[in-house]
């Protein structure tokens, strides 16, 4: 007898679906990016994911949750000291 064994993750698993960096778009999934663009969303949380000890260069995550209850993750480079890091990544959360 093969016994099943499965992992539970306590937080969901977060598939990438878009990336900006800079002036160039990385569309990983368009039917999801779509999916988040067109769906009416609710944010539930913000909070700050500190690269570094450089307490000047942060990513704003923020997590929504969509009226089917399906919940996504932003994550937008924030860095105060003025150097210009344009990113923005978009995710889905299962």
């Amino acid at each position: 007898m093969v016994e099943e064994v499965r992992e539970v993750r306590e937080y969901g698993e977060a598939r990438l679906i878009y990336e900006r960096i800079g002036s160039e778009e990385i569309i990983h999934s368009y039917e999801l990016l779509q999916q988040f663009k067109n769906t009416a969303l609710w944010l539930i949380q913000v909070y700050k994911d500190y690269v570094s000890d450089n307490e000047d260069e942060y990513f704003v995550n923020k997590i929504y949750r969509d009226e089917n209850g399906g919940l996504w993750l932003t994550r937008e480079w924030v860095n105060e000291s003025k150097q210009d890091k344009d990113v923005l990544q978009i995710y889905r959360i299962y």
